[in-house]
């Protein structure tokens, strides 16, 4: 079964549009695909939030935080999107 999908317009800065046509082109996917997985890091990170964690992190070694989002949604919204 296809998900219903919705078409949305989106005023971006163009700088914001050139990155995501450049990550587009080098995934070999359309624009829309990195809007979804940018969307399904903010969902992770909203549920990292919902635990009580303030961070979500990334590594290539579990012994060392390479990077870290913190601070990027101001309240869990967790709730709202279980409920989908």
């Amino acid at each position: 079964m296809r998900k219903r999908m919705r078409k949305l317009r989106m005023d971006l800065p163009e700088s914001s549009v050139d990155i995501m046509n450049d990550l587009a082109d080098r995934e070999g996917v359309l624009p829309s695909e990195i809007l979804r997985r940018a969307l399904s890091i903010l969902i992770a990170y909203d549920r990292q939030i919902a635990k009580g964690r303030t961070h979500l992190g990334f590594t290539s070694d579990p012994g060392h935080l390479d990077a870290e989002i913190v601070g990027i949604l101001k309240a869990p919204v967790h709730h709202r999107l279980m409920a989908r």
